[in-house]
């Protein structure tokens, strides 16, 4: 993969030029040059060229002759990109839905702190399950409503594991707890990120994460970080191929992830960043 932004044989046929991927592939006597439609495959392909070095009849030495050209925009995408795709067109970037989302917080509170009447709509008591804000709603942002659908189907599917989880994000005081909704909601972003599925965010899947540390805690750096988003995206899509409810079981690892390196940390908000770039270290290299 090369930036071919400026390359003179692959023209680009945008107005603004736009970054291209370009890769190539020898076959014996010959190579494929496939010049994709934007920054990464599955932009869609622009154009292919067929390319034979050979002995130029001029006797200048190797030339370069393109014996076939084929444009236009082809696209035909995997089972597990349509998998992806679906599930991501159902859960990604949805907004808060007051006649929908507002029983669900109580179901959450009642799921977390069992025996105790919820709080009202606006109340600074909702810091005790982990939101910032005194009202739930607008605490989720970035990553929509899909942290909330997760938190339920954790706190449902085990209640005591979740509750465990929960008491021991609050430590022995404030500063030596964290959030716990709210650092579900960053894992949620984290995960979408690393999936390339945040809304208006794909063309920039090469930017580092806002999760890696200036120590490298995170992920080596490389030279195609686009690589690494786009084998967690097939890893995931194969995932729901097989079971539909995949991404609900990597957010709950995800979670029991980051309560292992919370434990094993100093336990201190200030350093919850490092936390979670080492989560997000881990659920990179399980999912490539």
């Amino acid at each position: 993969e090369v930036d071919a932004t400026g390359w003179g044989r692959i023209p680009m046929r945008t107005a603004d030029a736009v970054r291209s991927m370009v890769a190539a592939a020898k076959f014996e006597d010959r190579t494929l040059v496939l010049c994709f439609a934007g920054d990464w495959a599955q932009d869609g392909l622009a154009e292919i060229e067929e390319v034979v070095i050979e002995e130029g009849a001029d006797g200048l030495g190797l030339q370069e002759r393109i014996t076939r050209r084929f444009t236009g925009r082809f696209l035909r995408p995997l089972p597990w990109q349509e998998q992806i795709e679906k599930w991501a067109a159902q859960n990604v970037g949805l907004a808060w839905d007051e006649e929908l989302h507002a029983s669900e917080v109580l179901e959450l509170w009642r799921l977390s702190m069992p025996g105790t009447d919820p709080p009202a709509r606006k109340d600074p008591r909702w810091n005790l399950i982990g939101f910032q804000q005194q009202d739930p709603a607008t605490d989720f942002r970035g990553a929509g409503m899909l942290p909330l659908k997760e938190l339920m189907v954790l706190a449902k599917s085990d209640t005591q594991h979740y509750c465990a989880m929960l008491a021991r994000s609050k430590g022995d005081s404030p500063e030596h707890g964290y959030p716990f909704a709210c650092g579900a909601i960053n894992v949620v972003y984290m995960l979408l990120e690393l999936l390339l599925l945040l809304p208006g965010k794909r063309s920039e899947a090469t930017a580092p994460s806002k999760f890696e540390d200036n120590a490298g805690v995170g992920c080596p750096k490389d030279r195609f970080p686009n690589k690494r988003g786009t084998a967690c995206r097939r890893a995931l899509g194969m995932l729901l191929s097989h079971d539909s409810q995949a991404f609900s079981v990597l957010f709950a690892a995800s979670m029991q992830v980051l309560d292992d390196e919370w434990m094993a940390s100093s336990r201190s908000y200030l350093n919850f960043n490092q936390v979670l770039s080492r989560v997000l270290a881990r659920v990179r290299a399980t999912l490539r």
